[in-house]
């Protein structure tokens, strides 16, 4: 995560326009339970950018999910949730299960 904080500070500060969102992908495992991968959001600096963080994982859904918001929410105090990495290589029969599952898991955790 200090990697991609790094390199999103930078693209904020040097791109010649508002940002509008950043989407800070996080680890395909359960790894990013752990404060010290969340705690370099702590300078993160998205100005008026809207934070999605990637911590939206098949492997437990809506219980790891809970715990990662809780840990992020340290560090980073307003974020929207997301899949890790995208959708393009997630289980489900297409792209609609896969969908509609993502959308079942962050409804149950932020409403």
């Amino acid at each position: 995560m200090e990697l991609l904080v790094r390199m999103a500070n930078f693209a904020v500060a040097n791109s010649g326009r508002t940002v509008d969102w950043l989407h800070l992908a996080g680890p395909r495992y359960l790894r990013s339970e752990d404060r010290s991968f969340f705690r370099p959001l702590a300078d993160l600096e998205p100005k008026e950018a809207r934070v999605f963080l990637g911590v939206v994982l098949p492997i437990d859904g809506v219980a790891g999910l809970r715990r990662r918001v809780d840990t992020a929410s340290r560090y980073i105090p307003d974020f929207g949730v997301a899949m890790y990495c995208g959708f393009g290589r997630q289980p489900g029969k297409d792209g609609t299960e896969t969908m509609r599952e993502h959308a079942q898991v962050v409804r149950t955790v932020r409403g």
